[in-house]
């Protein structure tokens, strides 16, 4: 720098002059750009009035109190003018359509350095980097104005909205509306604060901007619109009925609302249908038509109504009153209707939904008793009564959207929703074909997991446990991400396994859970699940030592009580030593004394319960629990289980109308494999009761029948006591010796007249020579010597002359 050349007046001069000169030429270039960008887009460059469509409804003409009287009253045909609609990449900011692309040439333009902006910035809100996007929006907010703005702004609201920041996004969203109420971004605006809205829970707001206008006025917003409205306000409603806690997924009434997480990428990809579709329709003439009455109530019958501004009592009364009822509006609701307005503009609308938009903005709730509908406010009304109005109010809401916007990428959210719904009003075959419409028409959507499971606990409810177990699989092989529903698949594929009495295959399930479940909130009620599965097949050490592992995790989990019952169980029935065994013993009944089946998945706690009362003596407690089995499940082979200790116990008790009771309750299909365990259990109370005949039936029928050797022996052992109460001693003796007596032939000694010393011929392993020489085998009884080679050798029978005897399987 030192050796460079002095300034020069002159020098400094010129160079003062050329700075003038260039700056004179930006500030020229820069007014030419602003009026191009400021220019409203028609289709002559001329600016066209339009009418604004979101002025408050009594400007436009004084209410009436006749709203249907066309004599006094007619309507303004006020459209927003379509032309000039802006369409392309360049149209969604208000710019020239031929303008070139971004980058596409050396020589770039100011609207193509915008356009290179926001584009940079929608990818970076793409790809989720939320605070590079939004410093660009901010640049580019800037040096726009006009539909420019618009968009630009929209697209900060958004990048809020995905960020979670719903307050701000509000403010941009309703910042939007203001500023350009008569554009299609006005209605892609009000879509975003509806979300924001729902998202914070704030449904009585939401109600209150968007119910009158979305579903009382047809003309305000477009279709498209509208439909996605209806959704994201139906959606809303659903969420204040449900929880979306970890404890909720293992209800069997506590169905799973997917989580509606705003998605930058697929509202980008909304922008030109929703900016490009096509006007509302053209209000009409003053009119009230009935189109459709199917059936009397309020959502069968459908209305064309048209009406002015009118008074809100008046209105109410002549919908109701022309539709065929009377009307009956409280102190109440007349007080909170006085000085209101609406209009009405509905091509095809039920009554139903009609009394929705005109009831539930202003915290009315209105209901049909025979002819007359009533209306009153909300605090009238009880705390039931409330949530069932508005659970009735989501689900024609729900229903409204999915027939106007059918194709919305949200439609599968409202179907899912409308089935929880159906499914809480007890509708469960509704509820279910709710979920299976959706699981068909979009079979591999973000929502498949959650649909698949709420269609599973739909099937219990019921009581179709295949199609159920179908559907939790469906679940648990879903490709999309949602692990703790997936979790709850697993759990609830093993709980029906269980219930099937198929142990092993459950404790398979429930490991392969235990081993995907990673860091989730639901590891401890697989453990704990897995564990109890381990128990019922008769594992205790499997049992434990799926506890042992998880130890201090389990300890601080709500499932300590349950670990420390299972681990107390396992150790009892693991203990040999009887001091041990005593120690465990007391340990267990701790336990029970902490632990509350009732409040733990399945039904099958509750039978573990019974089961570890009975072992330490408990036997009124167990009784408790096996009846608490017996109301938590459908029919299923561990509820057999459950009914056939019940009445072992009331026989001990001697209550034997009781068990003869119960026993006669299980169906010979419900009980499945213990169907001769039943019959064996009737046969004794029958002995018991003096009903021997009916007790040699039973028996003869298990034995023929079933192919359990222990029950066979057992069922001759019965039949033998059976034969002892009819005095026919010698057949008994064939009973208790394992032998299957024969029918008496006709002509024979009654058993009552057979001479004393006649038993001495009926020792198994005595010879003589009066016995054939083809015998059958007999069955081996419980008491006599069993050798490893029980089966293998038959010996002979003495039936009864003239009897016809099958071999049997015999000891020695």
């Amino acid at each position: 720098m030192a050796d460079s050349e002095p300034t020069t007046p002159k020098k400094q001069h010129l160079h003062t002059a050329a700075l003038v000169i260039a700056g004179a030429l930006m500030c020229a270039v820069g007014v030419g750009v602003g009026r191009m960008l400021t220019a409203p887009a028609s289709l002559n460059g001329e600016e066209k009035p339009s009418t604004a469509k979101n002025i408050t409804q009594t400007e436009r003409s004084p209410a009436v109190d006749s709203p249907f009287d066309v004599a006094t009253t007619s309507l303004d045909s006020e459209t927003v003018s379509a032309e000039g609609t802006p369409t392309g990449v360049a149209a969604l900011f208000g710019l020239d359509p031929d303008a070139p692309l971004p980058n596409s040439e050396p020589g770039e333009t100011a609207v193509d350095g915008v356009m290179a902006h926001v584009a940079q910035a929608d990818e970076e809100l793409r790809a989720g980097s939320y605070a590079r996007a939004l410093r660009i929006y901010e640049f580019a907010l800037e040096n726009v104005s006009g539909i420019s703005e618009a968009a630009v702004r929209y697209r900060l609201a958004l990048c809020a909205e995905a960020n979670g920041k719903f307050a701000e996004a509000i403010q941009q969203y309703q910042q939007v509306i203001r500023q350009f109420p008569t554009l299609p971004w006005a209605g892609v605006a009000r879509i975003g604060e509806a979300r924001c809205l729902a998202a914070e829970r704030r449904i009585e707001t939401l109600t209150a901007n968007l119910m009158r206008n979305v579903v009382l006025d047809e003309t305000s917003y477009s279709v498209a619109v509208r439909g996605e409205l209806l959704h994201v306000l139906g959606r809303g409603w659903c969420e204040t009925f449900l929880s979306h806690d970890v404890r909720h997924l293992l209800k069997d009434d506590g169905l799973t609302l997917p989580l509606w997480m705003t998605d930058p990428n697929r509202q980008l990809n909304l922008l030109p249908e929703l900016l490009n579709d096509s006007a509302p329709p053209a209000a009409a003439a003053v009119a009230f038509e009935i189109v459709q009455k199917t059936d009397s109530l309020p959502e069968s019958i459908y209305l064309r109504v048209h009406t002015p501004p009118a008074e809100l009592k008046a209105l109410v009364k002549a919908v109701i009153t022309r539709s065929g009822f009377q009307a009956d509006l409280s102190e109440a609701a007349r007080v909170i209707m006085g000085g209101r307005t609406q209009q009405l503009h509905n091509e095809d609308i039920s009554l139903g939904a009609l009394l929705d938009g005109l009831c539930t903005p202003f915290g009315l709730l209105w209901s049909v008793d025979d002819e007359t509908i009533k209306v009153v406010s909300e605090s009238e009304a009880t705390a039931e009564q409330s949530r069932a109005f508005r659970q009735a109010v989501t689900v024609r809401l729900l229903n409204n959207a999915l027939l106007t916007a059918p194709e919305s990428p949200y439609a599968g959210y409202s179907r899912v929703s409308l089935g929880i719904l159906q499914f809480q009003q007890k509708s469960f075959v509704e509820s279910a074909h709710a979920f299976q419409s959706q699981l068909q028409l979009e079979p591999r959507s973000e929502i498949e997991v959650e649909t698949a499971l709420n269609l599973g606990k739909a099937f219990l409810a019921l009581g179709q446990t295949e199609q159920a177990r179908t559907a939790f699989l469906r679940a648990i092989d879903s490709p999309t991400y949602h692990l703790d529903a997936r979790l709850a698949g697993y759990l609830y594929v093993g709980r029906l396994q269980i219930e099937e009495g198929l142990f092993q295959p459950a404790v398979s399930t429930l490991v392969r859970a235990l081993a995907v479940c990673g860091e989730s909130d639901m590891e401890h009620s697989v453990a704990v699940m897995l564990s109890s599965a381990y128990l019922m097949a008769n594992s205790p050490q499997g049992a434990n030592t799926i506890l042992m592992e998880r130890r201090d995790r389990l300890d601080e989990s709500s499932s300590a009580s349950a670990a420390a019952f299972l681990s107390s169980l396992a150790r009892f029935r693991s203990a040999v030593l009887p001091d041990k065994r005593e120690r465990e013993g007391r340990s267990l009944v701790t336990a029970l004394t902490r632990f509350n089946p009732r409040e733990e998945f399945g039904a099958h706690w509750s039978y573990l319960h019974a089961e570890a009362c009975s072992e330490v003596g408990l036997t009124p407690q167990a009784i408790d629990s096996y009846l608490n089995t017996l109301q938590q499940l459908p029919a299923a082979p561990l509820r057999s289980r459950a009914m056939l200790a019940v009445a072992q116990q009331y026989r001990a008790d001697n209550r034997l109308e009781d068990a003869a009771a119960l026993l006669s309750a299980i169906d010979s299909e419900e009980a499945n494999v213990f169907h001769h365990l039943i019959r064996l259990q009737s046969a004794q109370v029958a002995v018991q009761q003096g009903r021997a005949q009916d007790a040699l039936k039973l028996c003869r029928m298990v034995i023929e029948q079933s192919e359990d050797d222990a029950a066979r022996r057992e069922a001759l052992q019965t039949m033998g006591h059976a034969y002892e109460q009819l005095k026919d001693y010698r057949s008994a003796v064939d009973c208790f010796a394992g032998m299957l007596p024969g029918e008496t032939a006709p002509g024979s000694l009654p058993p009552q007249t057979q001479p004393e010393g006649a038993l001495e011929d009926q020792v198994p392993f005595k010879t003589d020579s009066t016995r054939r020489t083809s015998q059958p085998a007999v069955i081996p009884v419980s008491g006599v010597r069993r050798t490893p080679w029980i089966h293998r050798h038959p010996i002979r029978t003495r039936p009864s002359d003239g009897a016809d005897c099958r071999p049997l399987y015999g000891w020695f």
